[in-house]
């Protein structure tokens, strides 16, 4: 590995055009903290002139790994995979390995599990409905750091029906689609799971959820652990490859993101291919297919400010799908958030592990909500949601969160064709 991160790191030369896009940069002003700076110590580390240790792990760790550096890089530097390689070989170097702390570790072996995550969704749902939240809260049992500001920013967990294998379209069939549903959508984004079964019903497209399908991998990708992240992908493509499934769609970017990259993740490229080539994120998937005569939104007058995730400007390049897909609600005022080009403060789990910096970027993004006028923040992806859901309740904004396709199942339910009416 040593020779690929140094012939990677070569291709940078040090223009500096990356600068101005990189939120950690920009908030330090430290050349460690931006991405030549990060590609040089990479470097450096893995050319044997730079020893590993706490310091360099945390120049690397502060890292939102957003890849905006990426989308303006002259030399096409490959810097996400050079970032993950990166934290895989300090996480593995047998002269001075650098663990994750323990409650990273405990959060990406619980969420990247579904038993250990539906009995989380569970305890979490009577926990938020019992008195014993507020107790807790006024004991301050939880103190003062990274735990209890994740207590805090946890949204409400949404009611966990149990979903099907199948759900076909009431109608003429025009396809059946794969859902990958997720681990932190599946707890916390359930309504976005159903929105779109139901607009994809509505669509007349059948929809299929794997029941073996499981995590993306991203969590283990982005925090050194390639080989259990190879693992989840190769998964994946297994539980997604049965007949007659037309297209595979992903509901957050940040899952789609890695979706998306599979090709380089798997060890068998001719079905990683094939994954890839049918996958689309729900939006994009939407204005690309033809909609059935009479399936109509019905208006709605707000005005809607959408934030473009990190992972679908970036990564996927499809920032603009949102956008077009709710046109088709009528009357309803779209506008982008400003400096959308910069991180929110996410990043996986970047808002716990490094609490103080995502909350200065979220200060960035409550300025602009609150100079918006926007009712309603659109984002595709649950991180995103997450985080700037507990930076509007933190400033008690009137702005409440969705996904694109929540606002659409809710207007098409307004404006329905019963004839073509879905199963849930």
């Amino acid at each position: 590995m040593e020779q690929s991160l140094i012939d990677e790191a070569d291709r940078c030369v040090q223009c500096g055009l990356c600068l101005p896009h990189c939120p950690t940069y920009n908030l330090s002003l430290s050349e460690a903290e931006s991405p030549r700076g990060r590609i040089a110590l990479i470097r450096a580390m893995a050319s044997g002139a730079l020893s590993i240790s706490k310091s360099l792990n945390a120049h690397l760790s502060r890292c939102l790994g957003c890849r905006a550096c990426e989308a303006v890089c002259p030399s096409e530097v490959n810097y996400g995979g050079l970032l993950d390689n990166g934290r895989a070989w300090m996480r593995q170097h047998p002269t001075g390995k650098i663990k994750n702390d323990r409650l990273t570790s405990f959060l990406i072996h619980t969420f990247t599990k579904p038993n250990r995550l539906q009995f989380l969704g569970r305890w979490l749902a009577r926990y938020q409905g019992s008195a014993l939240q507020g107790m807790v809260r006024t004991s301050k049992i939880l103190g003062h750091g990274k735990l209890r500001g994740l207590e805090e920013d946890l949204p409400s967990v949404p009611t966990q029906s149990p979903l099907q294998q199948d759900y076909p379209t009431p109608g003429l069939s025009r396809g059946t689609v794969g859902l990958f549903t997720g681990c932190a959508s599946s707890l916390f984004g359930r309504d976005v799971i159903v929105a779109a079964i139901y607009v994809l019903n509505r669509c007349g497209y059948s929809v299929h959820i794997p029941q073996d399908q499981t995590c993306c991998g991203a969590l283990h990708q982005h925090y050194g652990e390639p080989q259990i992240a190879r693992r989840h992908c190769e998964s994946n493509i297994a539980a997604f490859s049965k007949p007659g499934v037309d297209a595979i769609i992903s509901l957050a970017s940040g899952c789609g993101a890695t979706l998306s990259e599979y090709g380089t993740l798997a060890t068998q490229k001719g079905s990683a291919k094939s994954f890839v080539n049918k996958h689309y994120d729900i939006s994009d998937f939407l204005n690309h297919i033809s909609w059935p005569k009479g399936v109509q939104c019905a208006p709605l007058k707000e005005t809607v400010a959408i934030h473009e995730p990190c992972t679908m400007r970036n990564v996927l390049r499809c920032e603009q799908a949102p956008y077009q897909l709710l046109k088709r609600i009528p009357e309803l005022e779209i506008k982008p958030l400003e400096q959308n080009d910069q991180c929110c403060g996410a990043a996986g789990l970047y808002n716990v592990i490094h609490p103080q910096l995502a909350a200065s970027l979220g200060a960035q993004k409550r300025e602009h909500l609150s100079t918006s006028g926007a009712t309603v923040l659109v984002t595709s992806n649950i991180g995103c949601a997450m985080q700037l859901g507990a930076v509007i309740r933190k400033t008690s904004l009137n702005i409440r969160v969705a996904h694109p396709i929540e606002l659409v199942a809710q207007q098409l339910g307004k404006g329905r064709d019963t004839k073509n009416e879905g199963h849930l």
